[in-house]
């Protein structure tokens, strides 16, 4: 081999490897494959236990994300919920949410998607029942502690995408929107520390979507959401 073949050689190996190097990071830049999001679920302020909830996602790889939320219930938030009946007075809810997404396609945390989430529920405070007496048959008011613990999981489907511009743009959004739903278990317990002597008759307000009913059960559980996100990174050309 001369040395004017070798030369030769040499440079087209070095424009080959520039190539592909200017390529990577060009892609990089892009579409890159880790970012961190900020995300709030507007519905939890109207659930059953409404809470503040944010939560961040963040992206693994072009496919795959975790997700993690925590909510705090308190007192005062409590008047927003959807359901009133058998209410506990003084409330305090908490809520912690973990996830698992593969993204269908490799877009680095935009388009449809599975996940797996856990999840647990904690709520505490005083509920108001009426209770019959042994003497004459009345019912009284009564207040007594109410906990309630929910532990459960789904296998939610959805889909993600920025605001108002196409996700193949080269510019696109910083902010989200999230769509699920899912379906999964979930266990609920409920116990009352009752007053000795008196029997619980019935909650004030009515049975009627009682969500603190004594309870020890595996049920059922469906979840459907809506939840707004704000991307930290931003691909640029």
């Amino acid at each position: 081999m001369n040395i004017e073949s070798f030369m030769s050689r040499l440079l087209l190996l070095s424009l080959l490897v520039f190539c592909v190097n200017a390529t990577a990071q060009d892609t990089a830049r892009v579409s890159p494959v880790r970012r961190l999001l900020l995300k709030w679920n507007p519905l939890t302020l109207f659930d059953t236990e409404s809470m503040l909830q944010p939560g961040f996602e963040y992206v693994l790889s072009s496919r795959t994300a975790v997700q993690v939320e925590a909510g705090y219930g308190p007192p005062f938030l409590d008047r927003l919920s959807v359901c009133k009946q058998g209410k506990l007075d003084e409330r305090q809810a908490w809520r912690a949410r973990s996830e698992f997404r593969y993204y269908r396609q490799r877009r680095a945390g935009v388009g449809r998607y599975w996940a797996l989430e856990g999840f647990v529920l904690t709520v505490n405070g005083p509920k108001s029942v009426f209770i019959s007496t042994l003497e004459g048959g009345r019912d009284e008011p009564i207040a007594f502690p109410i906990h309630k613990q929910v532990v459960g999981g789904h296998l939610k489907m959805g889909i993600q995408r920025a605001f108002g511009r196409r996700n193949s743009s080269l510019n696109p959004s910083r902010f989200l929107y999230d769509i699920y739903v899912g379906l999964g278990l979930r266990h609920e317990r409920v116990s009352a520390e009752t007053v000795s002597g008196i029997r619980y008759s019935h909650p004030i307000g009515g049975q009627f979507f009682d969500v603190y009913r004594p309870i020890n059960a595996l049920s059922p559980s469906a979840t459907l959401g809506l939840k707004v996100a704000y991307s930290f990174s931003k691909p640029q050309r």
